[in-house]
Formats: C-alpha cells, sequence, structure tokens
C-alpha cells in the first residue's frame, strides 16, 4: 500500500532544504517530515467562521483519542488550484487514536469539508502524524467536492514534472 509523504504534495511544500537537494517542481520542493514544516512569516487572517471550524476539527480528532499538537497555515501554491483558495491547514496527531483518525476517510473528509466551506481561502485540509511523513491531505475538487487527494509517483519530483492539485507524493 502506498503511504503519502510529507505535508502535502501540492506544489506548497518547502522545507529541509539542506537534506535533499532542494527538488524544485513549480514551486514544491519535499523534503521534511511534516513536523518540519514551517509557519509562514505573515499568517492570513481568517474570519470567526473559519477559526470556529478549524476548532470544531480538532475538537472532533481529539474526541477520537487523538491529541493535535499542531495546526499549521500554509499557502497553496499550485498553478491549477481553485481559485482564491491559496491556503491550506495541517493538522499534526499524536496518540493512540491518530492511526484511527487517519484511516477514517469519511471522517477526515467531514472535518476538512467543514473548514474549507467555512474558510474563504482554504483549499486544503492535511492530517498527519507528528514527527513523521506520514500524511494524507483532502482538498477542494473542481466538482466542488473535497476529496482526499490521489498518490503521485514521487519520481516525478526527481523528474521535475509537475504535482497537479489533487494529488500527493506516495512512496
Amino acid at each position: 500500500m502506498k503511504r503519502p509523504l510529507g505535508l502535502n504534495g501540492l506544489n506548497v511544500l518547502a522545507l529541509n532544504v539542506l537534506v535533499l537537494n532542494v527538488l524544485s517542481v513549480n514551486a514544491l520542493v519535499f523534503t521534511a517530515p511534516f513536523s518540519a514544516i514551517a509557519q509562514p512569516k505573515s499568517r492570513i487572517a481568517e474570519t470567526g467562521e473559519c477559526r470556529n471550524a478549524i476548532a470544531r476539527g480538532r475538537s472532533r480528532i481529539e474526541r477520537s483519542n487523538a491529541k493535535v499538537v499542531e495546526v499549521v497555515q500554509h499557502p497553496n501554491d499550485a498553478p491549477d488550484r481553485p481559485a482564491g483558495k491559496n491556503i491550506g491547514y495541517s493538522f499534526g496527531l499524536m496518540g493512540p487514536g491518530t492511526q484511527s483518525v487517519l484511516r477514517s476517510q469519511r471522517f477526515l473528509t467531514a472535518v476538512s469539508t467543514d473548514i474549507i466551506s467555512n474558510c474563504k481561502t482554504v483549499g486544503t485540509v492535511t492530517f498527519g502524524v507528528s514527527q513523521t511523513d506520514d500524511s494524507q491531505t483532502y482538498g477542494l475538487m473542481k466538482s466542488g467536492k473535497v476529496e482526499a487527494f490521489k498518490c503521485a509517483d514521487p519520481g516525478r519530483v526527481e523528474r521535475q514534472e509537475p504535482i497537479l492539485w489533487g494529488e500527493q507524493i506516495c512512496a
């Protein structure tokens, strides 16, 4: 079974450049585990509805016996992203319920849909095991639905082929 790598393969990662030679594809540099994702220097101010949706997501996850240890806002730089959806949020998880949460596509789709529909600029929500490269990204698709991103061949980064909206690098 292929496992998603890192935070998300959406042409948005830019980290730990010293470790993997700066692999760059349309603003994508995938090199760091989930925990190394740095917060942007300036955060986009979100509405109260958005902050509430993020808090609801955190609460739902924690009721499932997984601890949310970090929530990070990051840019969505994919050129083919939905218009105006230039921000993503990532939830770093730990604890005994983490794998159960990450295996529940229905649950994560519901949490992501709530956040994306209540946050005007948010196009993706990523859930991952903190301190690892195990994560899954959900995003707003052209159909208007929020869906899990599909795995893309990690060799595409090395070949400098673009990672499209709706895809993330998997091993």
